[in-house]
This record gives C-alpha cells, sequence and structure tokens, in this order.
C-alpha cells in the first residue's frame, strides 16, 4: 500500500495527477492530506473522487468537497464532500458534507457543526460535542470514557440515542430526537418526540411520550405519562411541568402537576396541583409547608397530610389522618370535603375555612 500526499499544486481536483506527489490514488492507497505538503496553488481538495483505502486529514487542512471511499481520519476541518468510508474517527470539525459509511466516532474533542449523517454505528466519545447535524442512521450511541466531558447541543436524530454507563459530564443541552432515548447522561434540554428513558438528572427540555426516570426532575415539560422510580431518597421531583399521570417514589417538593398523581411513601412539600391527587400509605404533607391543591384531593391508606391550601375537594377515607392541629392548613375555596367512617381527623386551631361549600 502506497502513501500518497496532497499537494493541492495546481486546483482542488481529486483526479488531477497534478495535485499529488506521486501519483492519483487508487484502492489500496493512503491518502494524507497535510497543509505541510501542499505546493503552487496550494489548493484544498474540492471536487473529484478519491478512491483509497483511507484519508488522514491533519491539523489545519481543509477539505471542501470531493466523493472519498476510504475511511477519514479528520483532525482538520471537513466543510463538505461525500465520505463512504467505515470506521472513521473525527477529532477535528466537521459543518458539511455526506457521511454514509458505518461506525462514525466523533471523539478526542471532535466538533460537529453540521453535516448529514446516514451510516449507522454513530458514537460520540471522548469529549465529543454536536452542535448541528442531520443523523437518520439506525442509532446514536453516547459512550464519554472515564468520566470525560462531551455536549449536545443540537441536531436532528431520527435513529435511536443511547449510552453507557452514568456520566455526569456528558450532558444533553439542545436536539430534536425523533426515536427512542434510553440514556445516562444530565439532560438540560432537546425536544424529545418518541420519549425518554434516563438515569441521571434532567433539568428543561420537552418531553412527548412516556417519560421513566431513576434520579432527580428539576425542570422539563413532560406531555406523557412520567414513572419516576429514583434510587434512593434522596432524589426529589423539585420542578417541571407534567400534563399527563405522575407516577413517583420520591418526595415532591416543587412542580406544575396538571395530570393526576398517585402517590405512594412519598412526602409532598411544594408544588401546584391541578388534577387528581391520591395519597397513599406513608404519603402526606409535612407540617410547615406550602403545596397547593386545586383539584380532587383523597386522603387514603394511612396517609398524613398536616398542611397545605385546598381550594378543589377533599375527601378522606378510612384509616387516614388529616391534621388541623396545623396552623399551615387552608381551606379557602373548598368546594366540598367528606368523612367517610370516622377516619383520624383532627380540628384545632388556625384553619382558614374561608368559603367552604360543602361538609358531607
Amino acid at each position: 500500500m502506497a502513501t500518497i500526499n496532497w499537494t493541492g499544486n495546481i486546483d482542488g481536483d481529486l483526479t488531477n495527477v497534478g495535485n499529488w506527489d506521486t501519483a492519483v490514488p487508487t484502492t489500496g492507497d493512503a491518502v494524507v492530506i497535510d497543509v505541510a505538503n501542499f505546493t503552487g496553488a496550494s489548493a484544498n481538495p474540492s471536487t473529484g473522487t478519491c478512491t483509497s483505502d483511507t484519508v488522514v486529514i491533519n491539523y489545519a487542512t481543509q477539505i471542501d468537497g470531493g466523493t472519498y471511499s476510504g475511511t477519514p481520519n479528520n483532525s482538520g476541518a471537513i466543510t463538505g464532500g461525500t465520505w463512504n468510508g467505515d470506521n472513521a474517527l473525527n477529532a477535528g470539525t466537521i459543518s458539511g458534507g455526506t457521511f454514509t459509511g458505518t461506525n462514525f466516532n466523533n471523539g478526542y474533542n471532535g466538533n460537529i457543526t453540521g453535516g448529514a449523517f446516514t451510516g449507522s454505528g454513530f458514537t460520540v466519545d471522548y469529549g465529543g460535542v454536536i452542535t448541528d447535524g442531520h443523523f437518520t442512521g439506525s442509532g446514536l450511541v453516547i459512550t464519554p470514557s472515564g468520566g470525560s466531558a462531551g455536549a449536545i447541543y443540537g441536531g436532528t436524530f431520527d435513529g435511536d440515542v443511547s449510552s453507557g454507563s452514568f456520566n455526569v459530564m456528558f450532558l444533553i443541552y439542545g436536539g430534536t430526537f425523533n426515536s427512542t432515548v434510553n440514556i445516562a447522561v444530565i439532560v438540560v434540554g432537546g425536544t424529545f418526540n418518541d420519549g425518554l428513558t434516563t438515569q441521571n438528572d434532567i433539568s428543561g427540555g420537552e418531553v412527548f411520550g412516556g417519560f421513566l426516570t431513576y434520579y432527580n426532575i428539576s425542570g422539563g415539560t413532560f406531555h406523557g405519562a412520567v414513572n419516576e422510580y429514583g434510587y434512593s431518597y434522596a432524589n426529589v421531583i423539585s420542578g417541571g411541568t407534567f400534563n399527563s399521570t405522575v407516577y413517583t417514589q420520591v418526595p415532591i417538593t416543587g412542580g406544575t402537576f396538571v395530570g393526576a398523581i398517585s402517590l405512594s411513601n412519598v412526602q409532598v412539600s411544594g408544588g401546584n396541583f391541578y388534577g387528581d391527587v391520591v395519597f397513599g400509605s406513608g404519603s402526606g404533607t409535612p407540617t410547615g409547608q406550602y403545596p397547593y391543591f386545586l383539584g380532587h384531593v383523597e386522603v387514603q391508606s394511612y396517609a398524613d397530610i398536616e398542611s397545605g391550601t385546598f381550594v378543589g375537594t377533599l375527601q378522606v377515607n378510612p384509616g387516614s389522618t388529616f391534621n388541623f392541629a396545623s396552623t399551615y392548613i387552608s381551606m379557602w375555596g373548598l368546594q366540598g370535603l367528606k368523612m367517610y367512617d370516622s377516619p383520624v381527623f383532627t380540628l384545632a386551631k388556625g384553619i382558614n375555612g374561608s368559603g367552604i361549600l360543602g361538609l358531607l
């Protein structure tokens, strides 16, 4: 296998022998494109076809176009062209072009700001960054190694997206994800059109379809059902807008809940609840907290409600505790209160019951 260097001596045509140091490359050759070897016109490759086995683009070198069948290894800049080689590695910048090969790795601080990626097996690793581009291949795998930093700021991803082990240094800030996403990196933003599963924190973004997480939720808009399982009670829901049903095993300190929510062994110390709320066994609101309930609230299975503002309807079932000894319960505007079969009901000082329409 011969190593052939691009000189760009005459123009940007890959098929012009005058632009190479020895001959026009053919299958089996290795191509090196390095500004250190440029002579004459010092033109960047821009047209024609290169049929080598590999293409090495060294630092400070730019490729503007052409068709390449060899495996690219880019440490420079690619602004265009069609790249058909497999097992590519980008440690430079890609702002345009079409990449059809498989096993493309954007790593070693590689930066993708544009381009079309149609091959399968795309990975981002070792500080790789994606700010734009269209990824239509079968999937993207985030594989940050050793806690290395990296990020996705934008782009359109039509294939599935997954990641390796838990990592707090790789973040998703944006992008449009049109297929299944199952990741263990931090989500700050982005639009997820086919649901999202994450084993890391989420603080923003918009999720259409179901959302499953095991860590903290501090922001975001969720249009589908949410399941928050939590690895420990150190995890919390502290923010976000939830437009559908929510199931959680972690405390709630904030957020806007439009859909129904069912709680088991969960303490609620904040948030606005517009839909139906069921307090199950071990759940409640601690003294001195300020959750706001505008829909129907049902207290059952030994739940203990010690604080909150209730504007909708309230139903207290057998075996429940509704503690009016607290000075933090407000029943202003309550539409109805139903008590069944002598639940534990403590009535004491500090109750604001202005506007209660019914006590049944």
